[in-house]
Parts: C-alpha cells; sequence; structure tokens
C-alpha cells in the first residue's frame, strides 16, 4: 500500500521556500504541525536560532572545561614523572 500525501504548501512563493530551508536547516523538521501566519513562522525561526544559540554556547562551555581539566591532569603527570626520577 503506498500512501501519497497532498502537499499543501505553495512552493511558488519565497516566503514558504524561505520557511522550509530554514526550519531545515535548524534541524527543526517540518513535521505534521508548523506555523501558517507570518507572525508564527517568525516566532518559530526566531527561536530555532535561539534554541541552537543556547545548544552552541553550552558546547563551547563543555569543551573549554575539558580542555582546562586536560591540561590540569596532564600538569600533574608532568608533576609526579618528574619527582619519580
Amino acid at each position: 500500500m503506498v500512501v501519497i500525501e497532498e502537499n499543501t504548501m505553495d512552493f511558488s512563493k519565497i516566503e514558504n521556500c524561505l520557511w522550509l530551508v530554514i526550519i531545515t536547516m535548524t534541524t527543526v523538521g517540518y513535521g505534521d504541525y508548523y506555523a501558517k501566519t507570518l507572525f508564527g513562522r517568525i516566532w518559530t525561526i526566531l527561536c530555532a536560532i535561539w534554541g541552537i544559540f543556547v545548544v552552541s554556547c553550552l558546547v563551547v562551555v563543555l569543551t573549554n572545561m575539558l580542555q582546562c581539566i586536560n591540561i590540569y591532569f596532564n600538569n600533574v603527570f608532568i608533576f609526579i614523572n618528574n619527582n619519580n626520577n
């Protein structure tokens, strides 16, 4: 059995194409529920971009913390090796 869904979005309008590109690039996904008004789409895009910003900040903080921990343990290892010799 093959199910073919009817696409109700008009891709001849640039607004609909930009909406689909931004939502796909931010990996939010197209889904069954989506904003249909201009305000709803702007709000959704801002939320998607804000979510990417928050996640990227968390990744930067975590990376810096792991780098500091790595430097600390490398210094401890060097100190222990110098004292054993």
